[in-house]
């Protein structure tokens, strides 16, 4: 079993993933240099409880690598209601062939009018951040704090566990409320209706779906 997030909101039935090949992944691997159109995968009920919350005040999007999949959804949800919340984008990566999805998500911060955009990549050569208009070096406490991210902000934070954990005492120290601050680790929850497959299924077992 293998658990992955949505990278963009659910549409007319249509779900997406975006998934990282390791070079050792078994499920990774499958899925991106073996799985075809047609195909049918079980898929199990939704498992964790980490998505945008109701409300009008800021939000603070920040992300490390394929961590930006969860927070690039809620960033496609607040595109489809043409939300006028002020939204904060912050993602760090190794450089611009390491950053999954760029363009896709500076198309949808151009289209929203109250948006901040920061990219900090740690081994782009300087014609790279230059091109992207990307800051030099991984995401710090002191450069978060530099940002003056607004203090009544609610921040969803998603990556590797050390980054998440930095990231907090980072948004703690910027004046953020650490109720305010949500992140989510990779891996496996208990499914949220208690049962391993959809609520729907009379004997517990993964629905199946068309992918």
């Amino acid at each position: 079993m293998r658990s992955y997030s949505l990278s963009s909101t659910p549409d007319a039935g249509r779900y997406r993933i975006s998934v990282k090949h390791e070079p050792h992944g078994t499920v990774s691997g499958y899925l991106t240099t073996q799985l075809r159109p047609g195909a049918i995968l079980d898929a199990a009920a939704p498992r964790g409880d980490f998505m945008l919350g109701e409300g009008t005040g800021p939000v603070i999007l920040l992300s490390a690598g394929i961590g930006l999949t969860p927070v690039l959804s809620m960033l496609h949800e607040l595109a489809v209601r043409d939300s006028d919340r002020e939204i904060w984008w912050i993602h760090g990566a190794r450089r611009p062939r390491k950053h999954p999805l760029a363009a896709e998500t500076h198309a949808l911060l151009t289209s929203l009018p109250h948006t901040h955009e920061h990219v900090f990549y740690t081994t782009a050569r300087p014609e790279e951040r230059r091109r992207t208009r990307a800051a030099d070096g991984r995401l710090t406490k002191d450069k978060v704090v530099a940002l003056s991210v607004p203090a009544d902000a609610t921040a969803y934070v998603c990556g590797p566990a050390t980054f998440m954990a930095d990231m907090q005492h980072a948004l703690t120290a910027a004046g953020i409320d650490p109720a305010r601050i949500h992140t989510e680790l990779f891996g496996a929850m208990p499914s949220i209706n208690r049962q391993p497959g959809h609520p729907t299924s009379p004997q517990g077992r993964p629905e199946p779906a068309r992918w």
